[in-house]
């Protein structure tokens, strides 16, 4: 019997060390999501447990942050701000495959070894979609209804992956020096 009792305090306490680490590692994900200067923050949206029955977001643990931002700012001067601190704590861009474009893309993705995602993308404005139908979504804060761009940056724990995309080899360092100018021919050549 005490044996019995023993091995049930030792996985509750396993148990409550997990749970605890997970809630801490989930907590400390808000603070891997940049926040471009002169943004304004919305509500934030943290999920620190599975969904059971979910078709959708197959993530183990998500938080979601949503910001208005100046005019005129783009998805992609976003991801360039924040694209030197996310690589110095070990994120490595998935899509697209650099920042040097012009036009922005629909979402642009981050991930952490061995089973983090960061997504960064673009809920206003939406061609196609109507100031009201934006209401819709629930994600929207009454504050935010009159801002000119509105971003979401989603951290996710598992769900889907991406491969890692294949690291461009470094340029040579061997430099082979141009060939000398060769000499016009002077062997007389018979006509034909």
């Amino acid at each position: 019997m005490r044996v019995a009792a023993w091995i049930a305090i030792a996985l509750v306490v396993a148990g409550a060390v997990s749970a605890t680490r997970r809630l801490v590692r989930v907590h400390h994900a808000r603070g891997m999501i940049p926040v471009y200067p002169g943004a304004r923050e919305g509500p934030e949206h943290t999920r620190y447990w599975p969904r059971l029955l979910s078709w959708d977001d197959r993530s183990s643990a998500r938080v979601d942050r949503i910001f208005a931002i100046p005019a005129g700012t783009t998805l992609l001067a976003i991801a360039r701000q924040a694209a030197d601190s996310l690589a110095g704590r070990g994120w490595y861009l998935v899509t697209p495959n650099d920042l040097a474009g012009r036009q922005d893309p629909q979402v642009i993705v981050w991930q952490r070894d061995p089973d983090e995602r960061l997504d960064l993308g673009q809920l206003w404005p939406v061609s196609g979609m109507s100031r009201t139908e934006r209401l819709y979504g629930g994600k929207f804060p009454e504050a935010f209804l009159d801002a000119p761009v509105v971003i979401g940056w989603t951290w996710a724990l598992g769900g889907p992956r991406s491969p890692r995309p294949p690291v461009s080899p470094p340029g040579s360092i061997v430099r082979v020096p141009p060939a000398p100018p060769r000499a016009p021919d002077s062997t007389p050549r018979p006509p034909f």
